[in-house]
């Protein structure tokens, strides 16, 4: 899975209505060469994933990302997601992988894979993320197997519900107390995994911790893990569902009207670099750098920062 770029893919473009910027674009870019090395990982491991939540609707109903969106959202079955934590370090480059040990994390069950730390202006790294200086990369949620007897399942969802409700207190409370925090974290996921060696059994899969907060039915079903192929997402392709699953799944993550494009807020700040573009231009202005004196390549810093309206020198 390959994704090529030539320089009108990155003009500036109104979809739907919205701008996307260059700077957009760049970004979207950088993220999907991060999400192209993920799955060279992932084929020599033969290891599954499919696009998730807004990344598959991106692809069935935009082909490509949704214009206001900016991230990319996979979903893995637990045993690939094991194995791919396992062997972790075998990314190529200076891939920053992001579990429940980081002090800033925001444990749900997710690992975030960044191309690199914060920002970069070193020019390998420019040259292969398309001129994106930001940290880029894909957010990858386990799917745990649901036990198909109902008293096995309730005890599930409270075991893992009492260890989150000691998280969130420790968290509160404790904040700088990582050893803890890593401790029940651990704790969490132990719990979630406690099915996957019975996954035969099972006929559906969920990201625990919304089923075991607030008991939203999964829609992932095991039976679709052997249906994922692939989905035209911009230039290139990424592992989706053949389109009476897509329409089953996005109709309950989304809602049956999901062929409509509703702009509505993610769940972060747009743009997801923000605060990288801010730390950027502090950069560069500390190294007597001027924003206005940007070489071409980087000259959707300088458009960007005036979209937002970040000053600079």
């Amino acid at each position: 899975m390959k994704f090529t770029f030539d320089d009108n893919f990155f003009q500036p473009e109104e979809r739907e209505g919205f701008l996307v910027s260059e700077c957009m674009k760049r970004y979207w870019a950088a993220s999907l060469v991060c999400l192209s090395d993920f799955d060279d990982f992932c084929e020599r491991h033969s290891l599954r994933w499919v696009a998730a939540y807004g990344t598959l609707l991106g692809a069935v109903r935009h082909k490509g990302f949704i214009p206001w969106d900016d991230d990319i959202d996979i979903v893995m079955p637990r045993e690939d997601y094991d194995i791919f934590f396992e062997k972790k370090d075998e990314l190529p480059g200076n891939y920053v992988v992001d579990k429940y040990e980081s002090k800033h994390h925001r444990y749900g069950g997710m690992t975030v894979i960044n191309n690199h730390a914060g920002i970069s202006f070193d020019e390998a790294v420019l040259q292969k993320y398309y001129f994106c200086p930001f940290r880029a990369g894909i957010d990858i949620y386990a799917y745990d197997y649901i036990p198909t007897e109902k008293s096995e399942d309730d005890k599930w969802r409270l075991d893992i519900l009492t260890a989150l409700k000691e998280l969130q207190m420790t968290r509160d409370l404790d904040g700088d107390n990582m050893e803890k925090r890593f401790e029940l974290s651990k704790r969490c996921e132990d719990i979630s995994r406690r099915f996957v060696s019975r996954r035969d059994e099972s006929e559906e899969l969920c990201r625990f911790i919304t089923y075991a907060q607030w008991n939203v039915r999964p829609v992932l079903k095991t039976a679709w893990l052997s249906s994922i192929t692939d989905l035209p997402f911009e230039t290139g392709t990424v592992k989706g569902f053949p389109p009476d699953i897509a329409d089953e799944y996005l109709s309950c993550t989304v809602g049956v009207d999901w062929r409509t494009p509703k702009r509505t807020g993610a769940s972060h700040n747009y743009p997801l670099y923000r605060e990288d573009l801010k730390r950027a231009v502090r950069f560069l202005n500390d190294g007597g750098i001027s924003m206005k004196a940007l070489p071409p390549f980087l000259s959707h810093l300088r458009a960007e920062a005036d979209l937002y309206d970040i000053s600079y020198s």
